[in-house]
């Protein structure tokens, strides 16, 4: 026959308020992921954008170009709408930078959860299988 085996699992409040700590964490981590993503394609958009601008400065005729921001299309002579163009991309830049250090603090407190709550399960089937640290010569005085 096999040994019982105890599989009751014991989660104090502290426990559990990390773990509830890391289940928000983890939904704000994939929605930065996303708004990530999303700035990703904004800026890949702008890039685009910038090439055609270029394109069209190099053809000389003074031209009306349109952009679109938000819903509505704004019209700029080709130098406001480029100087436009690049504050935008400036811009966007600069949300996916925070973003991105926003995310890299969220992962790590998500890694110091993991950690601290798996130091308290190491904890726990050590003193369960009943493992006693050999003493020290500082704790035999």
């Amino acid at each position: 026959m096999s040994a019982a085996v105890n599989s009751e699992v014991i989660v104090t409040f502290d426990d559990q308020q990390k773990i509830n700590r890391f289940a928000r964490l983890n939904a704000k981590c994939d929605e930065l992921k996303e708004e990530l993503r999303l700035r990703d394609k904004q800026l890949s958009n702008i890039e685009e954008a910038l090439q055609e601008i270029d394109v069209l400065s190099l053809e000389g005729d003074e031209q009306t170009i349109r952009v679109l921001e938000g819903e509505v299309f704004v019209a700029f002579d080709l130098d406001s709408g480029q100087r436009w163009v690049c504050e935008r991309k400036h811009k966007v830049s600069e949300e996916h930078r925070a973003l991105s250090e926003q995310l890299n603090r969220v992962k790590d407190e998500m890694n110091e959860l993991k950690v601290a709550l798996a130091r308290r399960e190491l904890r726990k089937t050590v003193s369960s299988v009943g493992f006693e640290p050999t003493p020290t010569f500082a704790d035999r005085r």
